[in-house]
């Protein structure tokens, strides 16, 4: 049977049920006073991107579709995680962002981004070179980042390791296969 598309609507309202079970789990360290209304107007507010990192919020899977994890899935962002889930102090980001925020404030991941963005560049030029074109394009920031859903890149993205150097020893005698 075909998986059936998600709705916005649809994903709105598990996104409210999900940050309802949070706060509840949390034993009264969280209150979650949203409705879907709410969370529909910051959806909207944002373009159906994450704050984060600009790129478009996916509708499709959960969390852990099928064992994979689908990091550009949305997910409810406290701005400050101690103000629980209010309509004021939420914002919606990528299951990737929010693991990468953490608990830190939006001026960090700012700072640390642009740090790592720039370390590497520089150790990186040829996948420079395949970011800004994948930039381009809608679907292309998808494919750089998660090129397992995609395809498999010419290059990995970190360099291997280089190869282990086996240590010079007498070369094997050679043997005629016909003689022996």
């Amino acid at each position: 049977m075909a998986k059936k598309a998600r709705t916005k609507k649809g994903v709105i309202a598990d996104l409210l049920y999900k940050a309802r079970v949070r706060a509840k789990e949390s034993e009264g360290a969280f209150i979650c006073d949203l409705t879907t209304a709410d969370i529909t107007e910051v959806w909207d507010s944002q373009d159906g991107k994450c704050y984060c990192c600009g790129i478009e919020l996916d509708l499709e899977g959960e969390a852990h579709a099928e064992g994979i994890i689908n990091e550009l899935r949305a997910t409810v962002d406290k701005v400050i995680p101690a103000n629980g889930y209010t309509k004021t102090n939420i914002r919606l980001i990528h299951q990737s962002c929010n693991r990468f925020k953490g608990q830190m404030d939006y001026n960090i991941v700012y700072a640390l981004a642009r740090s790592i963005v720039k370390t590497f560049e520089q150790r990186n030029p040829e996948t420079k070179v395949e970011l800004d074109e994948a930039l381009k394009s809608p679907d292309g920031i998808h494919k750089f980042m998660f090129p397992h859903f995609y395809f498999k890149m010419s290059h990995p993205v970190f360099p291997p390791p280089p190869p282990k150097v086996q240590p010079e020893s007498d070369p094997p005698p050679s043997v005629d296969p016909l003689q022996a």
